[in-house]
């Protein structure tokens, strides 16, 4: 990983693609498009599509998954809509969380988790420059943002 071959795994029938949220324990990628009204996701590998809001009527933008829990910001409405999303494929039953909330464009979601466990990235980013991966056993890896290229393990230089 570090930006050479990047693969895309979502190319047919996306309109305006604008945010993206991770469910890391099912592994799907959530992803909205607000001028089509959709929020969708897909497994890892970008196949097994469900469509969980189809409303031409909203704009779906940022996208937080938490605990279960979808939220997005929708600019049509100045509000933070949520739903719990329970595995199925059926469509989410959105809810406000949140209203009153001019020129809304994203949303964030965070966690605090309390555990025992160390890893390289919790401490000073690995000492990566841009971006620390977490891998099993307590390993990482160091990735560069686009334009850039590793320099060694930690480092990351324009190339």
């Amino acid at each position: 990983m570090g930006g050479q071959n990047a693969l895309a795994i979502l190319t047919n029938d996306v309109q305006n693609f604008d945010f993206m949220a991770l469910d890391v324990q099912n592994q799907r990628i959530y992803f909205s498009e607000s001028d089509s009204g959709r929020i969708s996701n897909v497994n890892y590998e970008g196949s097994d599509r469900v469509m969980i809001m189809n409303d031409p009527g909203k704009q779906p933008r940022g996208l937080a998954f938490i605990s279960n829990t979808l939220f997005y910001s929708d600019s049509a409405f100045d509000a933070i809509m949520y739903a719990p999303i329970a595995g199925t494929n059926q469509p989410a039953q959105f809810a406000p969380f949140k209203k009153d909330m001019p020129d809304l464009i994203n949303v964030k979601a965070f966690q605090s988790k309390t555990t025992s466990l160390s890893h390289p990235c919790r401490t000073e980013n690995g000492q990566c420059d841009h971006l620390c991966i977490p891998k099993q056993l307590a390993g990482h890896e160091c990735i560069c943002a686009t334009g850039f290229v590793l320099d060694g393990s930690t480092r990351c230089k324009l190339y």
